[in-house]
């Protein structure tokens, strides 16, 4: 079992996190500005340094980190599929996280290897990849009912809609969404695992252990 109750975020860290979010989101909907890319990525960081900080969740903290250089090639690059392999070793590490069965464990490997050798379609083997792999997770964290994760996760996959409809059609309000969507995902995730002391997380489940 997987113990992943914190105690040490506190009110201060909560208003960092909630005000670069706000901020990033307000400027993506009103004035897009290319400053918000770097607030965007700078609440990734902190979120990031808030898990390994607090050294009670390896695989949450894990996941975090292999984000970052995701974020970068997709926020600052045009290394969009080097992003989404970063991504796929984020949600193995998820499945990882939130399963201690062999085989869910293994299906993601069993996945790369089979997909990288039978897709013949027009779409890159990473994208697919990447979406059997966010699924299986997705399915394995509502077996777990654990409602902050279930919120996390479904704000992660309606994130992951918006970029592939405004990657086939480019469209200002699509793109605005994409950041207030991921952003809160990341909220939701950690917060349902954190035990703290600041306000946006009081209402966050003691995360016990997962099965």
């Amino acid at each position: 079992m997987i113990n992943a109750v914190f105690d040490d975020v506190s009110k201060k860290q909560t208003l960092l996190c909630l005000s670069m979010y706000f901020i990033f989101v307000f400027a993506d909907i009103f004035k897009p500005v290319i400053y918000a890319d770097y607030l965007k990525y700078t609440f990734v960081l902190y979120i990031c340094f808030i898990c390994l900080y607090s050294k009670k969740d390896f695989y949450l903290a894990l996941s975090e980190l292999i984000i970052l250089p995701a974020d970068y090639c997709l926020l600052f690059t045009n290394e969009y599929e080097t992003g989404v392999m970063f991504f796929i070793a984020a949600m193995i590490i998820f499945i990882l996280r939130h399963t201690q069965k062999a085989w869910l464990r293994f299906l993601p490997f069993f996945i790369i290897t089979i997909v990288s050798y039978v897709n013949k379609t027009y779409i890159p083997s990473v994208y697919i990849i990447y979406a059997l792999c966010f699924y299986i997770n997705f399915l394995i964290v509502l077996s777990l009912k654990n409602k902050g994760l279930i919120i996390g996760f479904s704000l992660f996959a309606l994130c992951d809609a918006a970029v592939a409809f405004n990657y086939i059609s480019p469209n200002r309000t699509i793109c605005s969404v994409i950041w207030l969507l991921y952003g809160a995902s990341h909220l939701m995730i950690i917060s349902s695992s954190f035990k703290p002391k600041g306000f946006l997380f009081d209402t966050a489940q003691r995360y016990h252990g997962l099965s």
